[in-house]
């Protein structure tokens, strides 16, 4: 069974998990909303092998105060996860800004948890653990695939040790926090974050030198990995 520790049902709502959503998946995941629920759970239940605990990191925020001394080492032991190896265990939320892997313990950010969990859920119903479609959706695999074209990519462009001076080096940063470059010779960009929650994007920088640009410097590729095979990929990326 999947237990999931969330106590913002508007947070549930706003990435497409209703009421109803949730009703259809109620024979392999249970939501814990509060406290009471907390306290109806069976501990050694939950604790059982092959169990999977989904848990948002302010959780504990919605325990009473008087009762959060009692509640903290049940919050510990999930964000700690060495002394429950035989429990898997994902934490989430939206100060987590990447996503990893670590024994039994994986971190998400909660818009790829929310993005991803149906895909989670339809494996699990399958008896297929596996934290990887829930971090990274039903084409995981297709990460290391980019990583792996990237590397490629620099090899070929790039033959022996790479040096490099301001002139044709770029500095990205996130718009919304108006970051200006640490250098007046740096070329900026500014990267807005997607506009659909669901969609997951990356952005790939190649450098390339272009004859009639004062040897200035910028390919930008942007790929979906919802919508593009691995194969399109890898043509995409080596069409230019």
């Amino acid at each position: 069974m999947i237990y999931l520790f969330d106590d913002k049902e508007s947070r549930q709502q706003s990435y497409g998990w209703t009421n109803n959503k949730f009703e259809l998946w109620s024979d392999v995941i249970v939501r814990i909303k509060d406290y009471s629920d907390y306290l109806s759970l069976e501990k050694q239940n939950i604790f059982s092998e092959r169990n999977i605990i989904i848990y948002h990191e302010s959780f504990s925020t919605c325990i009473p105060y008087e009762e959060r001394r009692s509640y903290q080492a049940f919050h510990n032991a999930l964000i700690d996860g060495s002394e429950l190896p035989g429990i898997n265990i994902v934490i989430f939320s939206g100060s987590i800004a990447s996503r990893a892997i670590n024994k039994n313990v994986a971190h998400v950010p909660v818009t790829d948890m929310y993005a991803n969990l149906e895909c989670f859920l339809e494996h699990f119903r399958e008896q297929e653990i596996d934290f990887k479609y829930l971090l990274w959706g039903e084409e995981y695999k297709i990460e290391q695939t980019l990583l792996d074209l990237i590397e490629n990519i620099s090899n070929e462009i790039y033959d022996g040790e790479i040096q490099s001076d301001w002139s044709n080096v770029f500095f990205a940063s996130a718009q919304k926090y108006g970051i200006d470059a640490p250098s007046n010779d740096l070329s900026l960009i500014h990267i807005s974050e997607p506009t659909r929650q669901a969609e997951i994007s990356y952005a790939v920088f190649c450098l390339k030198k272009k004859k009639k640009n004062n040897g200035k410097q910028s390919l930008i590729h942007i790929y979906n990995n919802k919508k593009t095979s691995e194969e399109s990929t890898r043509s995409y990326l080596h069409e230019r």
